[in-house]
């Protein structure tokens, strides 16, 4: 990780009006009402870092790729339910998870119960519908992201194994020991992978936001609150 230069609000203001390149914001709730109150930012709302991967292609095809600023649950043990039904979806496709895709939705089902089903059709159909507008290309989404998760784990690496494992051993029907841990590991998985897909030039971290991995951006950390 590189150096990070704390920025006030003046400074924070001043970099998002003048910044050309793409900006990455990686905030809290609180800290992003503050950024949008004092600043003439255009964009709707992007949303928790680890589903940036999907974020990022419908802007890429729709050729609007705005300033972005996410809020993200970032190595905590909420990980929030639009996060789940994104990783389900993303994971369905992945050829050796096929096999246990019930045990990986009752794992997920069981951390949200009443949001579960509506969070799950709702990214199944922005995965499907991005698919019927990419699948002729050479990077069609969402298997631009299998791609990804394969080389992440280096073919088989440890958090598929670990994902493997915890389905194996899961009691179904309850929330069981390891789940809400294994989750999370799948979130930052998917954070890195998404990260690699923006390449920002530029990374605002809020106060609290751990280190995330990025080699080529410009660092800075807000110290607003």
């Amino acid at each position: 990780m590189k150096m990070e230069k704390l920025l006030d609000l003046k400074q924070a203001l001043q970099l998002l009006t003048e910044e050309k390149g793409s900006v990455l914001c990686v905030v809290s709730d609180e800290e992003e009402k503050i950024l949008r109150k004092y600043s003439a930012m255009s964009g709707k709302r992007t949303s928790y870092l680890s589903c940036q991967h999907l974020e990022y292609m419908e802007e890429k095809i729709s050729g609007s790729l705005p300033i972005r600023l996410c809020v993200t649950t970032q190595g905590t043990q909420d990980v929030s339910i639009d996060e789940m039904g994104l990783i389900y979806a993303m994971l369905v496709r992945c050829r050796k998870v096929i096999s246990c895709r019930d045990k990986l939705e009752d794992m997920l089902r069981h951390q949200d119960e009443i949001h579960w089903e509506a969070a799950k059709q709702k990214y199944e159909d922005r995965v499907m519908a991005l698919f019927k507008k990419t699948w002729t290309q050479v990077d069609s989404y969402p298997y631009i992201i299998v791609d990804n998760i394969k080389a992440y784990n280096k073919g088989e690496g440890y958090i598929m194994k670990a994902l493997y494992q915890q389905l194996s051993e899961r009691t179904p029907g309850m929330k069981n020991d390891g789940d809400a841990a294994m989750i999370v590991l799948l979130q930052k998985m998917f954070e890195e992978i998404s990260l690699s897909l923006i390449k920002p030039d530029v990374i605002i971290l809020g106060k609290h936001t751990l280190e995330i991995p990025q080699n080529d951006a410009k660092i800075f950390r807000l110290d607003i609150l």
